[in-house]
């Protein structure tokens, strides 16, 4: 399965007011399927496509990992036993994730 999310998290480097932002931007982002909660280990490749190249990849993906499970596209992130996660400069920010059953 594949989704597009048109908006970037926020970086976890904002410590501070980061539950705060992720929690926001979870509930702006979530993802409407009807589609069965995946509840088996999967796959999940990510594509993030930036403007700049300052953002850290790993700030980004704790966000991702919650969304697909408050989307209840995952059971729980712990079901994601391979990843593939990378940065793509583009002239439109956005998240691209595909999610594959092992």
């Amino acid at each position: 399965m594949r989704f597009i999310v048109d908006e970037l998290p926020p970086s976890a480097n904002k410590f501070r007011y980061f539950n705060s932002l992720k929690k926001s931007w979870i509930k702006r982002n979530l993802i409407i399927h009807n589609l069965k909660t995946i509840d088996k280990p999967c796959e999940v490749k990510i594509s993030f496509f930036l403007t700049n190249k300052r953002n850290d990849i790993d700030n980004l993906l704790k966000c991702v990992f919650d969304l697909l499970q408050e989307s209840k596209v995952i059971k729980n992130d712990n079901l994601i036993y391979k990843l593939f996660a990378q940065k793509i400069i583009s002239n439109e920010e956005k998240i691209e994730i595909e999610i594959y059953l092992i």
